[in-house]
């Protein structure tokens, strides 16, 4: 990996033990960067994954945390910040389980349940981040979204309203953060990759992270869902 990618540090993955948070690890990983994996339950591909990594020459950590608790995330980003020396980078693969419905079909506390665990989640996920991330001298930060946002359908209205959020929660904190290399919401899917490459080009980042998209397109599977 050239150094001139990732700085010393490392990257912090929230949704790290799923499939898509998997593939981006992984290739973070082989890219040269350490990486700081965060998860809600699932402990054992979570271990797997800091064993894989390692194996790869980089430093992994994984920290079991609800990240609608904010002062937990708080807490554990304290503590990654301080166990790699930086976080240079930060992104948000997570997301709960999700009803695929008409939104006239979904029950009130169902729509509340995905947006404290989909919305508020990626707040206190980027609310975290931002001060390590700028105590650093700035770096990336990116929210991995939908394409529902560019495809909607009316059935998927409980991952395009919150995602939709997720999406503009990222565009709004790098221009507060003033930080250079950092992008906005990326939608996901298999389909929109190429679409990725073209917002990693167009946005004037290293061209180095277009081949990192494509490297994750073998890894991608479902989400921390």
């Amino acid at each position: 990996m050239s150094a001139e990618l990732f700085p010393k540090g490392a990257a912090i993955i929230a949704g790290g033990s799923g499939g898509i948070g998997r593939g981006i690890c992984e290739c973070l990983a082989e890219q040269g960067s350490d990486v700081a994996i965060l998860y809600r339950s699932k402990e054992g591909p979570a271990q797997d994954l800091v064993v894989a990594l390692q194996a790869k020459g980089v430093k992994a950590q994984a920290w079991k945390v609800d990240l609608q608790e904010a002062a937990a995330v708080a807490s554990v980003m304290a503590e990654a910040a301080e166990a790699f020396g930086r976080i240079h980078t930060a992104v948000y693969a997570a997301g709960p389980a999700i009803t695929i419905n008409f939104l006239s079909r979904i029950p009130p506390e169902e729509f509340a349940r995905i947006v404290s665990a989909d919305v508020l989640a990626c707040y206190n996920f980027v609310h975290a981040a931002l001060a390590p991330i700028k105590a650093g001298g700035g770096g990336a930060l990116i929210g991995i979204t939908t394409n529902q946002l560019e495809r909607p359908d009316l059935r998927g209205s409980m991952s395009s309203i919150p995602k939709a959020a997720v999406d503009k929660m990222f565009q709004l904190a790098t221009r507060l953060a003033s930080i250079p290399t950092a992008m906005s919401g990326l939608p996901a899917a298999i389909t929109t990759l190429n679409y990725l490459k073209q917002i990693v080009v167009t946005k004037g980042l290293s061209p180095r992270f277009a081949k990192l998209v494509d490297d994750i397109r073998p890894n991608l599977g479902n989400g921390d869902r």
